[in-house]
């Protein structure tokens, strides 16, 4: 019987730890999250939404995690989770409408953003979102529109972006989506074959990381990627002294298995050719 006592007070003194947890596993999620630590900083807030599920900060905070770990197919989910439990949370709206773009759901980051003006109509961040958005749609008069309400409410935009005002401003490419699986198995994988990115409305490796974070491995999780140099010139109109060079990308994916992988892919900058998939990948799926 004395054991049996002992045992129940060991319990219930875990348990009362356990309760009392919440606050400490959201501050670690801080912690591991100003360290750079996403996946740690996920794992403390989802500790900490368990014990503590209307904790609305906690969701935001592991959205906003996921957000930096690219993935936008889970975020979406937090912030909304987040703004069900505190309407008035300014960065979860924002975030939930970044997210949703990052999802290819354009036109239902475009009605997140829209609600947000609505709402925050002094938010010169909001404006800056629904024009980027509307510039990558072709929508150049909605764009323009934005981008001068963003100027005008104290939003810093450099000449690339108010060039979009102009008579007839320069086309820049978006990849909006990857549609397209590719039919040969060097593509991407050689410099001879490259990716094709051009430039999008930043100019510069712009495009190279839109494509990269549209990326999924076979699991559907985002891949990781890190420039590692350039190399292999070859003739292009579009670039200084008509000679381009290739981009070098570590990307690190996880195989069927769970197993942890890491391979190259080659990508232009200067040239622009529909992206599509390379063999192995897939791509970000919107959100049902």
């Amino acid at each position: 019987m004395r054991i049996l006592f002992l045992s129940v007070i060991c319990l219930l003194s875990a348990l009362k730890i356990e309760a009392q947890s919440a606050e400490e596993y959201f501050q670690q999620g801080i912690e591991k999250l100003r360290s750079g630590n996403k996946e740690d900083a996920v794992e403390f807030f989802s500790r900490s939404i368990e014990l503590s599920p209307h904790l609305s900060e906690a969701w935001f905070l592991r959205g906003y995690a996921r957000f930096l770990m690219n993935y936008c197919e889970l975020a979406v989910p937090d912030f909304k989770q987040a703004l069900s439990l505190n309407p008035d949370d300014y960065y979860a709206s924002l975030m939930k409408g970044v997210c949703t773009a990052r999802i290819t759901d354009y036109e239902g980051a475009l009605a997140d953003f829209s609600d947000m003006i609505f709402k925050y109509p002094d938010s010169a961040e909001v404006y800056f979102q629904r024009g980027y958005i509307y510039e990558m749609l072709g929508k150049r008069d909605s764009a323009c529109s934005d981008f001068t309400m963003a100027t005008n409410k104290g939003y810093k935009l450099n000449r690339e972006i108010m060039l979009v005002c102009e008579e007839n401003p320069q086309r820049k490419n978006y990849i909006l989506r990857l549609t397209k699986t590719v039919p040969t198995k060097d593509y991407g994988y050689s410099a001879k074959n490259p990716i094709k990115t051009g430039n999008g409305i930043y100019g510069g490796p712009e495009n190279q990381r839109v494509f990269l974070n549209l990326l999924r491995d076979v699991n559907g999780k985002p891949v990781k990627y890190e420039r590692q140099g350039s190399c292999c010139a070859y003739k292009s109109k579009n670039a200084p002294l008509g000679y381009a060079l290739v981009d070098i990308y570590k990307i690190t994916y996880t195989d069927e298995s769970g197993n942890t992988r890491e391979t190259k892919l080659y990508i232009s900058m200067y040239d622009y050719e529909e992206p599509m998939i390379p063999v192995g990948f897939r791509t970000v799926q919107p959100l049902k």
